[in-house]
Formats: C-alpha cells, sequence, structure tokens
C-alpha cells in the first residue's frame, strides 16, 4: 500500500527505538497492577549489566533478556505494563483479547530486551527486534487516508490490536526514508515500569540499557518512534536525538473513525527521531555514569 522508490546506499547499522511511555488513565488497572508480582522464572543465568540500590536501599539489577528463554516471563510483564500508555494504550488497555493479540504478535520478533529486578520480581523491562533494510526509500510512503481494509486483513483476530500495531508499523516505515540503508534495525517495541517503581527515573535508565546493548552488537544509528507525547519531550532532552518526523493522533482514519482523536489533545503528535549511535556514545556513557552515581549517592 505504500509507494516505495528504493536506491541501494553504502551499509551501515541502525537501532530504531519505538519507546511507549506508561502512563496509568484506569483508577481500577491501576490499583490491580499496583499491588501485582511478577516473579523471576528463569532458569538461565542473565548477563548483569548494572547493579545498585534504589532510595529505598532495595538492590535493583538490569539484566540482559533472551526472549526465547524469558518469553512467557515478558509477555506477562508486559501485557500487565506495556499497554499502560497514552494515547493509544488507552485504546486497547483493559481489553484482554487485544492485549493478547498484541503481545502475541510481537513475541516471536523479539531479538533481545533488558529486564529490572527487584527482590526476585520483574518490575521494569524493554524489548528489541532487530532486522536488516536493505534498501532506502527514495520518497516518504504514502499511507492511505483511512487504514479500514488494511486492519481487517490482520495482522491479528483483533480488532482493536490491528489499530495499534497498523498505526506503530504505518509510523516506524519512514525510517526507511531518513536512516542510511543497508542497515540492521533494532526496535524497542516498549519502555514499562511497575506503577510502585515509577518516577525514579528507571525507564530513561531502561532506554540507555538498550542503546548500551545496540552499541554492544554494532549498530550505527538509533531510530525512536515515540506515541507518547511525555516520551517523545523525553527524547527531544536526551543527547544527539534529532526529531525527523512527527504523525498527529487525531490524523489517523480507521473506516471513517479516528480512534485516537479523544485520547489525546487535538495537536498532538508522536515523533520519530534518530540519532548517530556511534557519535553520540560517549555522551551516553557520561550520561550513564552520572545516573548511576546519582543513585549510589
Amino acid at each position: 500500500m505504500l509507494t516505495q522508490k528504493l536506491i541501494s546506499v553504502s551499509s551501515k547499522k541502525a537501532l530504531i527505538l519505538r519507546s511507549l511511555h506508561q502512563t496509568p488513565h484506569n483508577e481500577r488497572v491501576r490499583a490491580v497492577n499496583a499491588n501485582a508480582k511478577i516473579a523471576d522464572t528463569a532458569e538461565y543465568k542473565r548477563e548483569v549489566l548494572y547493579r545498585f540500590k534504589l532510595p529505598n536501599n532495595k538492590e535493583i539489577t538490569f539484566e540482559k533478556s533472551d526472549p526465547k528463554k524469558d518469553a512467557t516471563l515478558l509477555k506477562s510483564f508486559f501485557t500487565a505494563y506495556f499497554a499502560d500508555n497514552e494515547p493509544i494504550g488507552r485504546y486497547y488497555y483493559g481489553y484482554p483479547d487485544a492485549e493478547n493479540a498484541v503481545a502475541d504478535y510481537l513475541e516471536p520478533l523479539y531479538s533481545f530486551a533488558v529486564l529490572a529486578k527487584v527482590e526476585g520480581n520483574i518490575i521494569g523491562g524493554s524489548s528489541f527486534i532487530t532486522k536488516k533494510l536493505n534498501s532506502q526509500l527514495l520518497e516518504l510512503p504514502e499511507f492511505p487516508k483511512d487504514f479500514g481494509k488494511i486492519i481487517e486483513k490482520g495482522p491479528t483476530p483483533q480488532f482493536r490490536a490491528n489499530v495499534v500495531i497498523n498505526y506503530n508499523n504505518a509510523c516506524e516505515s519512514v525510517i526507511s526514508y531518513y536512516a542510511p540503508s543497508p542497515c540492521t534495525v533494532s526496535m524497542l517495541n516498549g519502555v514499562a515500569v511497575h506503577p510502585k517503581f515509577r518516577g525514579l527515573g528507571l525507564a530513561k535508565l531502561l532506554n540507555i540499557a538498550g542503546f548500551q546493548v545496540a552499541y554492544e552488537q554494532g549498530s550505527d544509528y538509533v531510530g525512536t518512534n515515540c506515541t507518547s507525547p511525555v516520551n517523545a519531550q523525553l527524547f527531544c532532552d536526551l543527547p544527539g536525538q534529532k526529531l525527523v518526523h512527527k504523525f498527529k493522533y487525531a490524523d489517523y482514519q480507521v473506516n471513517g473513525d479516528r480512534p485516537f482523536a479523544e485520547l489525546a489533545p487535538k495537536d498532538a503528535f508522536n515523533g520519530i527521531f534518530l540519532m548517530d549511535l556511534k557519535q553520540h556514545w560517549p555522551e551516553y556513557q557520561r550520561l550513564l555514569k552520572s545516573v548511576l552515581k546519582e543513585y549510589k549517592k
């Protein structure tokens, strides 16, 4: 459905991050999930990226996860907290069939993840998908005015899940225009933190941990599809992040309806960011050192 004029350019790798900021919007769900505990069920030893103490003196570890070994754990955690997002999460959060459909769609695509753990329970996570782009779009994709026919075809049996998945896929498709290709692309599919541990900067640290793993794997660029206005502002404040494209939530149409129009301010948009990872990684190393130093005070 997209008009694609392709051109081959010099080979580079890129990391594309789609970060969903979590903001509670439903008192009932927030109350249930705030008291929930998701125990670490891993039967293997993960690589520990960071270890430090929180203000309450509890130890927290950030660990590199193998999605195949942690498939059930990742689904449990992200189904509970990933969709707790504004505004698109409001559209399908609280609909178990849609939540499970999104999780089932993403599960086989994961390449690696980062998990934050306190007292044997998972309290934060980020998940990544890695793929290769072999050609670069010469022109921006042309999107249909109405996505209804596309959504009716899937990729899942759940309508609400398809509305969200197709919106995100359409947004991310512009990366093929802005990122030099051929390239290796790693997309962050979600960042989530347990409600009782929010406000401590852990989501930011989960992002940086993902940057670190991506850098170690040889990625050259970081791209981010921020589907939350709040998270878009967070990325504007991070080193080297360049806002290359915007999508208005209210412009997305499905069978004549605008599913996100009432879930976000009229002019609200999600932003597509691109960052040269190799150029700016030294800045993130310094930022990481500073953040960890603050936790250890």
